[in-house]
């Protein structure tokens, strides 16, 4: 928080705050590999208002909505970019006294899963339902929340997207490059570097089960080599903060 006589020695207060006689604000960030995502600004041209507690405290209460509701719109942006009805991330219904409906790309991220991590998901879905304004992260995602009908008009019913909160990372490229669990993990390492041999010790599986799953990756990013991954990760992450 910055007070009034350092925000008017300030240029951004000679070049834009005073001639358009804004005095005091709050702005809101949420930030993602060091770069803003969004910013939600909220200022007054009341030279006698002043922005303190009170309301940094209506903001924490909005926060959770705002976050949620701009998180929808990047789905919303990425499924129209996609022209695909399967959605761009994983998603589930989730209903009243019924199991989590998952759509495709939810029950191919399942199929990875042990029992105990899907368990713990479906518990997060569970609460959910409970209290929509609870923000939730689970192995790399944002749980993202979208009101829906209920097929049997009976009782609660969201949408809840899965989607990967930070560019880059296994999820993102998992979600991006709809590559398996398995196959994110393994991307990751190698943008990291590692060889193949360091990533089945990491991943305590063989070398040729590694060789195979890099075959795959390579095919779905559509590259002929390890070393053009990492351009085609970046050409994709520049797509996705740019949209």
């Amino acid at each position: 928080m910055i007070d009034r006589r350092a925000l008017r020695r300030t240029e951004f207060f000679g070049d834009f705050l005073s001639p358009y006689k804004v005095y005091s604000g709050i702005d809101l960030y949420l930030h993602d590999t060091d770069q803003v995502q969004f910013d939600y600004r909220f200022w007054t041209s009341n030279p006698k208002k002043r922005f303190g507690a009170r309301e940094v405290a209506l903001l924490n209460v909005l926060r959770p909505h705002l976050v949620n509701e701009y998180h929808l719109r990047v789905i919303a942006r990425a499924n129209d970019q996609a022209g695909i009805s399967t959605g761009s991330c994983a998603s589930f219904l989730v209903q009243e006294s019924e199991d989590p409906k998952p759509n495709h790309k939810a029950r191919k991220l399942m199929a990875d899963l042990e029992s105990g991590e899907r368990e713990a998901l479906y518990r997060l879905l569970s609460l959910i339902l409970r209290d929509s304004t609870l923000t939730l992260q689970w192995n790399g995602f944002n749980l993202c929340v979208e009101h829906a009908v209920s097929a049997r008009n009976k009782g609660r019913a969201c949408v809840v997207h899965l989607l990967a909160h930070t560019i880059g990372s296994g999820p993102w490229l998992q979600q991006r490059f709809d590559l398996t669990l398995r196959q994110g993990e393994i991307c990751h390492l190698l943008l990291k570097g590692l060889a193949d041999k360091q990533i089945a010790a990491r991943l305590n599986i063989s070398y040729w089960t590694v060789r195979i799953h890099v075959g795959r990756v390579l095919e779905k990013l559509m590259v002929d080599s390890r070393s053009a991954i990492g351009l085609a990760v970046l050409n994709a992450s520049h797509q996705d903060s740019s949209g």
